[in-house]
């Protein structure tokens, strides 16, 4: 199991409460077309105090105890250990849960609706007591660095998650087209994630593999997972991304075949990641 330095488990934490509140709020956001003016007012008033509460006597002390348990370790401890293993189980409760919320029609969305940004907003605000603690613990020498191998590890899992993304984003309007357009998606989406990966993923991934093994020090920045200006690059595809979701005249099953294009040549890219980390291990015992 990969180790990596204490502070990397808390920014890891920290990053995955601020995501997760952010796209539970997204995800309350999406059925605001389906509340009156009453209905929506009352939800997000209603979120917000409730998140303020839940953060304030839960979540928060939950952030602040994970962070003391993180700090009892050595410096460097296992990448997974940035939850307790019995918040995974619950992790994966919750998740099943809010699906069949979702899915069954005994929960009205003007019920859901608060209840999602109440829990979003709480996981947001607690997940500052995270960055805060690193900010104020920061050292020049050692702020969020970890060994080039773990730098790789990571660019693979957000490689992994954006393609997630991706693909649930088009799996959530499966509803909206035909079975004959869901069919011409898959086929269109299978072309689009060769030509990104002949052209394109499969380079830029190798590249940036050879760019972070060559670095002198063993231990690097987390920030230099990337280029500047390939994240700066992301930034702009999230942008366009958004921007074309939102607008009307663009149909989803045009927007389908290149969400799932792209993510899978996304999954791709995060493969030779792995299959890089895989390779050194085997090096190492030989």
């Amino acid at each position: 199991m990969p180790k990596v330095n204490k502070n990397i488990l808390i920014f890891t934490a920290g990053l995955l409460w601020s995501s997760i509140g952010i796209f539970l709020i997204y995800r309350a956001s999406t059925w605001f077309c389906l509340l009156n003016v009453v209905e929506l007012a009352l939800s997000i008033i209603g979120g917000i105090f409730l998140g303020i509460a839940i953060s304030f006597f839960k979540f928060s002390k939950l952030a602040q105890e994970n962070i003391n348990r993180i700090n009892l370790y050595d410096k460097k401890v296992c990448f997974w250990a940035f939850q307790k293993w019995q918040t995974y189980f619950l992790i994966i409760f919750m998740i099943s849960l809010g699906i069949f919320m979702r899915k069954t029609s005994f929960v009205p969305k003007y019920l859901l609706t608060p209840t999602y940004i109440g829990i979003g907003f709480a996981l947001f605000l607690a997940s500052f007591k995270y960055h805060t603690f690193l900010y104020k613990n920061r050292t020049k020498d050692c702020f969020l660095k970890v060994k080039k191998i773990n730098l790789i590890l990571f660019t693979a899992i957000i490689w992994f998650w954006a393609g997630f993304i991706l693909w649930y984003r088009a799996y959530t309007w499966l509803h909206l087209v035909t079975d004959t357009q869901f069919s011409i998606s898959v086929i269109i989406a299978i072309i689009i994630a060769v030509i990104k990966v002949y052209f394109i993923f499969r380079k830029l991934t190798l590249n940036n593999i050879q760019r972070i093994s060559n670095f002198e020090q063993e231990c690097i920045s987390i920030f230099k997972f990337h280029l500047i200006k390939d994240q700066i690059l992301i930034v702009v595809m999230i942008l366009s991304g958004y921007l074309l979701r939102n607008l009307s005249f663009v149909p989803k099953y045009v927007l389908m075949p290149i969400y799932m294009g792209i993510g899978f040549a996304m999954f791709y890219s995060s493969l030779l990641y792995i299959l890089h980390i895989t390779n050194y291990f085997k090096q190492k015992k030989i």
